[in-house]
């Protein structure tokens, strides 16, 4: 079995923060770290397009299975054992409900956050 893998954008500077910190909680080097703005990056080889990877963050489980947004979150914070409010959150109706409004809020600004300088076509969202 392959390690889990998480597909992120390391030109979004929010979203290489948050990343950084998942990589510090990683000790025992649970994820692959995927960088979609890597021109070698192919979202066909994970059955995404490049569209989908650009506008939510995904997580291929250890098992092949696609986790989006939310979902790929809690994955996340169940393997690294943190976020134990949110874990306990998600597993509740209303704020699994909360957390997917809040998340689908934020897909929308994302594309005006800043992003890194070097950033040129190959990583437009």
């Amino acid at each position: 079995m392959r390690k889990p893998a998480i597909l992120y954008d390391s030109h979004c500077k929010l979203c290489n923060k948050e990343i950084e910190y998942y990589k510090g909680k990683d000790n025992r080097k649970i994820f692959d770290y995927i960088d979609i703005i890597n021109p070698n990056f192919s979202a066909d080889s994970f059955g995404l397009t490049k569209a989908d990877v650009h506008k939510y963050f995904h997580v291929i489980s250890q098992q092949g299975k696609i986790l989006k947004g939310v979902d790929a979150f809690h994955y996340i914070w169940k393997e690294l054992d943190t976020f134990y409010l949110f874990q306990k959150l998600y597993k509740i109706r209303l704020g699994k409900l909360a957390m997917k409004i809040a998340y689908n809020s934020f897909v929308k600004v994302r594309p005006y956050l800043p992003r890194k300088k070097e950033c040129d076509d190959y990583c437009e969202i």
